[in-house]
C-alpha cells in the first residue's frame, strides 16, 4: 500500500525519465572488444556504447523521478567524460537501477550515469530507491542514444 502511495506521489511530483539498463551479458561487441583479453578497448563505440555487449543497453524503461539540484564536485568517470556535477535521484522501486545504468531526463535531455543505489524499505518492503548519479558531458557518446519515450513499458 505504501509503495503505491509513493509511486503515485512520484507521478505527480516527478519529471519523466528513461532508465537505460546496461547490458551485462550477451553477445560481445565485435568492434571494440579485444578477443585476446576480452576487454573493451574503445569507450566511445557506437555499436555497444562502451559496454562491451552488442546494443549496449536494454530498451529504456519510462518512469518518473525527483532529482535534487546538481552539486559541483569533480569526480571523473573512467572515460573522463563526466562534467563532475553529481545529484541524487529518487525513483520507484521497480525497475531496480544498478551502477553504470543511464538515466535520461526527458525535460532537459541531461544524462546521468548511476554510481550508487539505496532502496528504502518500510516493513521489509521496497518503497523507493535513491540513486547517486553523475552528469555526463554533452560530448559523451551516450548523448547519441535515441531518448524517445515509449508508450508501452518494455519487458527485458
Amino acid at each position: 500500500h505504501l509503495r503505491l502511495e509513493f509511486t503515485k506521489s512520484l507521478r505527480y511530483l516527478g519529471t519523466p525519465v528513461l532508465l537505460y539498463k546496461r547490458r551485462r551479458w550477451g553477445v560481445r561487441c565485435s568492434r571494440c572488444v579485444d578477443p585476446r583479453t576480452n576487454k573493451v578497448v574503445r569507450a566511445d563505440c557506437r555499436a555497444c556504447w562502451g559496454t562491451g555487449f552488442e546494443g549496449g543497453y536494454w530498451t529504456p524503461y519510462p518512469t518518473e523521478a525527483v532529482r535534487s539540484s546538481l552539486e559541483s564536485s569533480v569526480t571523473p568517470t573512467s572515460d573522463k567524460k563526466a562534467e563532475g556535477a553529481s545529484t541524487n535521484v529518487i525513483l520507484p522501486v521497480y525497475p531496480a537501477a544498478e551502477p553504470d545504468d543511464v538515466l535520461v531526463c526527458l525535460e532537459d535531455q541531461k544524462r546521468f550515469v548511476i554510481q550508487s543505489q539505496v532502496q528504502s524499505e518500510i516493513r521489509l518492503r521496497g518503497v523507493v530507491q535513491t540513486l547517486g548519479a553523475l552528469e555526463l558531458s554533452r560530448e559523451h557518446v551516450l548523448f547519441s542514444l535515441n531518448a524517445q519515450p515509449l508508450t508501452v513499458p518494455p519487458l527485458y
